[in-house]
């Protein structure tokens, strides 16, 4: 699949900043567990590391997260592309499962 780069980052970062989504992520309690249990972490090295450092453990953090998110939507948007296509042409994808099962019925 071709990918048009300046479309899916302005697409994902769209995505990424809909008020729905941070309502979601505020809200989830995962996410609110993990997130108190970092920065306390963090903060018991405050004053054996300099802040500066621990600013940039932070930064690498919110970049790996970044990176994780960005990937979910483009994830997600091609599961939203199969669906379509097999919404769109249910025979081929039924014909697509029952050779699948007949080749696996066949090595058995």
């Amino acid at each position: 699949m071709l990918i048009n780069q300046e479309l899916y980052i302005d697409v994902v970062e769209r995505l990424l900043q809909t008020e729905v989504l941070t309502t979601m992520e505020a809200q989830n309690p995962a996410i609110k567990y993990t997130c108190k249990q970092l920065y306390s972490f963090l903060e018991t090295f405050r004053g054996q590391l300099s802040n500066e450092v621990i600013e940039e453990i932070t930064d690498y953090i919110g970049d790996y997260v970044s990176s994780t998110a960005d990937f979910a939507v483009l994830y997600g948007i091609q599961i939203g592309i199969v669906l379509n296509e097999i919404i769109a042409n249910p025979s081929a994808y039924s014909q697509y499962m029952l050779e699948n099962f007949m080749q696996g019925d066949n090595k058995a």
